[in-house]
């Protein structure tokens, strides 16, 4: 049960250092790392059933999405 817990608190800090990541990249206006790193957390959220997540990083996508067109 302990390891499973581990494992779980990895894998969702795993998802916020993607968020993170790809956020500070936005802001930087570094748009193709940005993206790569949305998709990553996207995958990571999918694989672990995490709709809310994956939701959260759909709103970072469309932020990504303005920030390119302005």
């Amino acid at each position: 049960m302990r390891a499973q817990f581990k494992i779980r608190t990895q894998l969702r800090q795993g998802e916020i250092d993607w968020y993170c990541l790809a956020d500070a990249q936005i802001k930087a206006h570094k748009f193709d790392d940005a993206s790569k790193s949305i998709q990553k957390g996207i995958a990571l959220a999918k694989k672990l059933l995490m709709q809310e997540v994956v939701q959260d990083f759909n709103d970072l996508k469309e932020r990504f999405n303005t920030e390119i067109c302005s």
